[in-house]
């Protein structure tokens, strides 16, 4: 039947599945091959990975008089959870962004003013120049929120410095599809730039993990065994709000499941104060380094730089791959300034900002731009746990 043979139906009564049987199914981002399905049901995405959203947080969570403004991948697990908060903690008015165009971005927050603004990281990263085109429509903000990916300082400092609000503040949720949120950080103005000039990005401290909902642990990746805190390993979660399968690859799903943990794929490092510190995927692993620092101290330091990405290449150092603005190109001698107390790095590529291949929800497919740039899939990490 056609949707126009069931005009004036009677709308069937609903049939809610069980708590622990399958309810939705939702992608990955699909970030180094085809997107996982991900399983999950009524008591996993909303019992336990939806706590987050319809928690009391303080400077974070809704107020009746707030205007939230989103801009998120709605066919992606955090629609559901984000919905899930707009139900339970009613704002003034909830703006969905379906674009993230920059003209179409500015035409909607020029009428709806947001209070709080959510987007992925890469969409803040592109809205960067409306910091200083736009000021106006980000004044009124008092928290930004992002997920999905790494966020980089001087993102950050961007749209903190433009806000008007006296204790504007920054919170990033690190988590994953198959398990929610895991950790929570908060930024505020002064640590951002406290953290300024360091080798070492303030961002990646992606928090501790959310109280009574995770659990995390650091590991060995080939003994399995706990690492000592301050040492990097392969990150595991453990949580109620884990998914149920991946549909279809349930031996996949099953060789991710570590005596009753998850295997996240991340390398990190827990902290000695309890935070967790995300390095890198391990597919994406540099020897010796964090390719999301390197990023984003060349990201601080090379302003006219609106994409950069690291790639770890067998026999060669990590390659700096960059779109700049407008057609300047790059600078050879703010390049060695800029990379002088750096690692060794191989000579920069520069491509256009709408050349590196992404996913829906804007992260860099990395296997996918090595193999453009350079013929070769071959990495340093093993990719096994993606």
């Amino acid at each position: 039947p056609s949707l126009q043979d069931l005009r004036g139906s009677r709308v069937p009564p609903a049939q809610p599945c069980g708590d622990d049987e399958p309810m939705i199914c939702t992608h990955t981002s699909g970030t180094t091959g085809v997107p996982k399905l991900v399983v999950h049901s009524p008591y996993t995405i909303v019992g336990v990975n939806s706590r987050l959203e319809t928690a009391r947080i303080p400077f974070l969570s809704t107020r009746p008089d707030d205007v939230v403004a989103a801009c998120v991948a709605f066919v992606h697990v955090r629609s559901i959870t984000w919905l899930a908060g707009q139900l339970a903690l009613p704002p003034a008015k909830a703006v969905v962004l379906a674009d993230s165009d920059p003209e179409t971005v500015v035409e909607t927050l020029r009428e709806h003013r947001p209070t709080t603004l959510e987007a992925c990281p890469n969409i803040f990263q592109r809205w960067e120049n409306l910091t200083g085109t736009h000021p106006e429509l980000f004044e009124r903000v008092r928290a930004f929120i992002s997920t999905f990916d790494a966020i980089h300082p001087r993102t950050v400092r961007a749209f903190l410095e433009t806000s008007k609000r006296r204790g504007a503040v920054w919170g990033q949720s690190w988590g994953q599809s198959e398990v929610g949120p895991v950790s929570l950080a908060v930024y505020t103005r002064r640590k951002i730039r406290r953290g300024e000039g360091k080798a070492t990005a303030v961002t990646t401290n992606v928090g501790r993990p959310v109280p009574v909902v995770t659990r995390v642990r650091v590991v060995d990746p080939q003994t399995r065994r706990r690492v000592r805190r301050g040492r990097s390993g392969l990150v595991m979660v453990k949580t109620k709000g884990r998914c149920l399968d991946y549909l279809g690859e349930t031996d996949r799903h099953q060789a991710k499941i570590w005596d009753g943990w998850w295997n996240t794929g991340d390398i990190g490092v827990r902290t000695l104060t309890g935070g967790l510190r995300i390095l890198d995927r391990e597919v994406d692993v540099i020897p010796g380094t964090s390719g999301i620092d390197l990023e984003s101290v060349l990201l601080e330091r090379l302003p006219e730089a609106s994409e950069v990405v690291v790639l770890g290449v067998p026999g060669r150092p990590p390659v700096p791959v960059l779109s700049v603005e407008g057609d300047r190109g790059l600078d050879p001698e703010r390049w060695r300034a800029a990379t002088a107390d750096l690692p060794e790095l191989d000579e920069p590529v520069l491509i256009d900002w709408e050349d590196f291949p992404r996913t829906g929800t804007w992260k860099v497919r990395r296997p996918q731009l090595r193999e453009r740039l350079f013929g070769t899939r071959l990495a340093h990490g093993t990719g096994r746990w993606t």
